[in-house]
């Protein structure tokens, strides 16, 4: 499956107008060139929202080197997304394209952790 390691991140929270209100919170991450899809990757970015529809979890849409992952989270799991980049290094996120351009699943993962650090990381 593709992946792409994170080099940075920024976060968008958004309220929209509506009956009742609608939130999403996005989470876009930039990749470390030369690793993974990094050179044909310019951004992924993970959408939480309370406003979830059904079918695809996301899509791929540019061409290359200036592709952008786009994917869809419940509103619930953003905290979780978020304190893995807040605490952890190296991340990596990794996306599943089974056909065409929609993304049928993905995840963050940590490189490998020495346990019991603590909330501090002191990982290389």
């Amino acid at each position: 499956m593709p992946f792409i390691l994170v080099q940075t991140y920024s976060i968008l929270a958004v309220t929209l107008q509506g009956s009742p209100f609608e939130t999403a919170n996005s989470i876009v991450l930039k990749p470390l060139p030369n690793v993974g899809e990094g050179n044909s990757v310019a951004q992924a970015q993970i959408t939480h929202t309370s406003f979830l529809a059904g079918g695809a979890q996301g899509f791929v849409g540019g061409s290359s080197p200036a592709l952008r992952i786009t994917v869809y989270a419940p509103l619930g799991q953003y905290e979780v997304y978020r304190e893995i980049l807040q605490t952890e290094s190296p991340v990596y996120f990794t996306w599943n394209v089974p056909q065409g351009t929609q993304i049928s699943s993905f995840y963050m993962s940590t490189g490998d952790e020495w346990p019991g650090e603590g909330p501090l990381d002191t990982s290389p």
